[in-house]
């Protein structure tokens, strides 16, 4: 019952999140690396597209590249902000 909004911000790490099966999601995922000496992803057990542009960008201070994900499940109810920088993303369902 009611609003379940989630956000998550990391300033360096992977994030993982569990979330009910049933639940209905609006996905909203960034993940910044400025570190190529590891890859970084974004896993989902729900369905999320993802775009990785090609150029490296300055606009948040020092230079780093990023992966965005976006999908809806369930009528997108609640809104599902994950951000993190040199970390990845995984998004587990749970029992």
């Amino acid at each position: 019952q009611g609003q379940r909004d989630i956000s998550i911000s990391s300033a360096s790490g992977d994030v993982t999140l569990t979330l009910p099966a049933g639940l209905s999601m609006d996905f909203d995922l960034k993940l910044a690396y400025t570190n190529t000496d590891r890859t970084y992803r974004i896993e989902s057990d729900f369905p999320v597209e993802q775009r990785t542009p090609d150029e490296w960008s300055s606009a948040e201070g020092t230079p780093r590249k990023y992966i965005f994900g976006a999908g809806k499940v369930g009528g997108g109810h609640n809104r599902i902000k994950i951000q993190t920088i040199n970390g990845s993303i995984h998004i587990q369902k749970g029992r």
